[in-house]
């Protein structure tokens, strides 16, 4: 089985859907219909937490 990964780049993370969630979820729903399993992943969160605990800040 195919499956595909969307990742939802937007700069916030608030809990308001985005334009680019939206967008991804529409695809993902096109994908579903031919067969292609996958998922979205709201890449803000992660982002915003790989800044915050950051190993290596800026100097």
């Amino acid at each position: 089985m195919t499956r595909a990964v969307a990742l939802v780049c937007t700069p916030n993370a608030s809990p308001a859907p985005s334009s680019s969630q939206l967008l991804a979820d529409q695809i993902m729903t096109e994908f579903t219909d031919l067969g292609v399993s996958g998922e979205t992943i709201p890449n803000a969160v992660h982002l915003s937490r790989l800044l915050n605990d950051n190993p290596y800040p800026p100097s």
